[in-house]
């Protein structure tokens, strides 16, 4: 017996609590400050991880000005899971079968799937019950081996050494050519299909070899988080992407199930773009809406102006593991040649 007339649809997802925002502290952290001593190490480092870079501008460097500033890594985070449903099937091998028989197969979101935790992906198939049945295999008609390709069911193919002919040519040094028998196969042209072993058949990849099916419906639980980011950093020149590389001092976080916009920090921007990140997020209708937070991390930045001899260059220390980017810097190809 098959399931009839169980059609699961694009199912809207429950409806939501109602939100009460939370009571929260904003703190924050002071400016880092670093000394001259401290940027001049941290240019040298980075120089050290380049190994065609020169070393004498990092060690000569007059370091001219300094500017402190901090960049602000904003991420809201939203989690959703999203179900589906679809028929398949796996070798049946003698396991108990939940048919129709068992009642009414429940709907896809009715169906308990534990969950790792908030803000873990994870894909999770698994059966919805009252839905399976068995069948003979349609791939090997319930034999549980099928023929095998590379000999077409022969169960041979033509001998390697003798390309199928049952038999060599040896050339002597006179130029005259003689017929001899080929001894890898005795003169028949052929040798055991190495896929098959001579048998001319190979287990059925369907049923793997158990003759029977077991078909029912998969779920597939699919829980992922939608990811939204800004960088507010004011010394402009800054790449974005390196200062969310690098680690910082977690400032703010809030996490429920939604989250509402800053409207308390200190820099204006970050409120803004707080809202903005909030309005852009969109969450399929076919999607439950499970959790979100929003996470601003602090990143001191150093920007530093140095000379050496005729050069002149800016740089930048940020991020609590003092990371350098240092696009000007002087001997930046094999020590100061220049590369025609």
């Amino acid at each position: 017996p098959q399931v009839q007339n169980y059609n699961p649809g694009m199912q809207v997802p429950p409806p939501p609590p109602p939100y009460q925002p939370p009571a929260r502290v904003l703190e924050l952290p002071p400016m880092a400050q670093l000394g001259e001593h401290e940027v001049r190490s941290a240019l040298v480092g980075e120089v050290k991880m380049h190994c065609c870079w020169g070393t004498k501008p990092a060690d000569e460097i007059v370091i001219e000005n300094t500017a402190f500033s901090n960049a602000f890594q904003l991420t809201v985070e939203t989690f959703v899971e999203r179900r589906t449903v679809e028929w398949t099937h796996k070798p049946y091998k003698g396991e108990y079968v939940d048919g129709p028989m068992n009642g009414y197969p429940p709907p896809p979101w009715e169906i308990q799937v534990p969950m790792k935790g908030m803000f873990v992906n994870e894909t999770i198939p698994s059966e919805v019950p009252h839905t399976s049945h068995v069948e003979c295999c349609h791939g090997c008609c319930g034999k549980g081996k099928v023929d095998c390709q590379p000999c077409h069911g022969s169960g041979h193919e033509d001998c390697s050494h003798c390309k199928g002919e049952g038999h060599v040519w040896k050339r002597h040094e006179d130029g005259r050519e003689d017929r001899h028998h080929c001894h890898h196969c005795e003169g028949s042209g052929h040798q055991d299909c190495c896929n098959c072993s001579g048998s001319g058949h190979v287990r059925c990849q369907e049923c793997d070899g158990h003759k029977e099916l077991k078909f029912f419906m998969e779920l597939v639980v699919c829980r992922h988080t939608l990811k939204k980011q800004h960088i507010q950093e004011e010394s402009h020149g800054l790449p974005p992407d390196m200062i969310s590389s690098v680690p910082g001092v977690e400032m703010f976080r809030e996490e429920g199930f939604t989250v509402p916009a800053l409207t308390d920090f200190p820099s204006e921007a970050v409120n803004h773009h707080s809202e903005r990140l909030l309005s852009e997020t969109e969450v399929a209708a076919e999607e439950l809406w499970l959790q979100q937070r929003m996470v601003v991390v602090c990143k001191p930045v150093c920007e530093a102006w140095g000379s050496w001899r005729t050069d002149r260059f800016r740089f930048w220390v940020f991020g609590t593991g003092r990371a350098v980017h240092a696009p000007d810097y002087p001997q930046q190809c094999c020590w100061g040649c220049t590369l025609l």
